[in-house]
């Protein structure tokens, strides 16, 4: 079950920045925009580094060694890799860049609100992939 819902905890939240990212490229200002890219670490996406440790132990769990050999887990194993590389890569780095920028206009009273946007619109299509990827993931996982 842990391994279930730090799944769609944490590639959820990744999902909901881009929902946010796409809401930035509209109004980069508005108030639900500033408050979800807030300074600070957004802790629910990083859920995502727990979920091969728990399907790891579920794994251990099950009696039949062979299931860790099996299609299913490979493939599993392989769209968390890709999923969490363009997280890692693509989605957050650009996500703090937007935090960054909402300091620095509170800071100096600076318009960043093209740079906002630019970094937006760099988060909405990694994030869509990413999302993708866990459906297609947790189908995989559910049909095995």
């Amino acid at each position: 079950m842990l391994h279930v819902l730090s799944g769609f905890v944490g590639f959820g939240a990744i999902g909901m920045t881009g929902y946010y990212g796409h809401r930035a490229t509209i109004e980069p200002f508005e108030p639900g925009v500033r408050r979800y890219f807030s300074p600070g670490l957004n802790w629910a996406e990083r859920a995502v580094f727990i979920v091969p440790l728990l399907g790891i132990i579920l794994l251990f769990e099950q009696k039949n060694g062979s299931v860790a050999r099996s299609t299913w887990v490979i493939t599993g194993v392989i769209i968390w890799v890709l999923a969490t590389w363009i997280s890692a890569f693509r989605i957050w780095p650009n996500e703090e860049r937007i935090r960054r920028k909402f300091q620095d206009m509170e800071g100096e009273g600076v318009d960043v609100a093209g740079e906002i946007v630019e970094y937006a619109k760099k988060i909405q299509i990694p994030s869509l992939t990413v999302v993708i990827l866990y459906i297609v993931a947790a189908t995989i996982m559910i049909i095995k």
